[in-house]
């Protein structure tokens, strides 16, 4: 009888930590001092990063390249008149037929900023995938 509850109550935890995870793929948030160090370990990478946030920089959205098995995605949130402001992803998930990033614009505290010009962007890597990727700002 112990030996039954222990086997049900060992399916019920894996069953628990699996259904947790699926539908929410692995993912790394590169920003700060790990995304400037990123780039320079990868010319290619580097490019990539350039050329997007130089095209997408004015606009809130995303680009994607695929290197060596990883997907690498940039999002940006457009031009903001100050400093301070920052993109937080809340989530990534694994829809049917598409992946879904959740993402938040995250205004700067009051006082905190400088009047220029700031391009919030930010880099997610993952595994690659096939999906299409789309983006949803959320508050």
């Amino acid at each position: 009888m112990i030996r039954r509850v222990l086997y049900a109550a060992a399916v019920c935890l894996v069953f628990l930590i699996v259904g947790c995870s699926m539908g929410r793929p692995a993912y790394e948030i590169l920003e700060g001092q790990s995304l400037p160090n990123t780039l320079q370990e990868n010319a290619r990478l580097n490019q990539f990063w350039n050329e997007a946030v130089a095209r997408l920089h004015p606009y809130s959205g995303f680009d994607t390249i695929t290197l060596d098995n990883k997907q690498y995605i940039i999002l940006t949130s457009g031009t903001k008149s100050s400093s301070g402001y920052s993109i937080k992803v809340h989530d990534v998930k694994d829809r049917e037929g598409y992946l879904l990033i959740e993402a938040e614009d995250v205004k700067p505290r009051s006082g905190a900023t400088l009047a220029v010009y700031d391009y919030p962007a930010i880099l997610l890597v993952m595994d690659k995938t096939e999906l299409p990727i789309r983006l949803r700002w959320v508050k």
